[in-house]
């Protein structure tokens, strides 16, 4: 009895444990997956955007705040890239207007 019970214990454990190593790699992408958003701005790529930021567990503003794309911010990229598409839904997602960005 003794002897399930330390065994029941031990599988929660290592449950528990690869439970939160899954989640700290959900809240902390790799650099290559953070490249990879950075290459879907520049071919002005949406779908693959939106994917790689659910895979990921990002979100627009995140990636907005936090992410520098050849040490520009996401929108400023895709503008300059002219990702339009990727652009717009940067910008609709933030309150940073395209146009005074491209003022810049």
């Amino acid at each position: 009895m003794k002897s399930s019970i330390k065994s029941f214990g031990l599988v929660a454990t290592i449950t528990i444990t690869a439970f939160a190593g899954v989640a700290q790699a959900t809240q902390q992408p790799t650099e290559e997956a953070l490249v990879q958003v950075c290459e879907s701005i520049q071919e002005n790529n949406t779908i693959k955007l939106r994917y790689l930021m659910k895979q990921h567990g990002l979100n627009i503003r995140a990636i907005e705040n936090g992410l520098k794309c050849n040490g520009q911010s996401p929108l400023e990229f895709a503008i300059s890239n002219d990702a339009d598409r990727v652009a717009d839904k940067i910008a609709s997602r933030v309150s940073t207007s395209i146009d005074l960005i491209a003022k810049q």
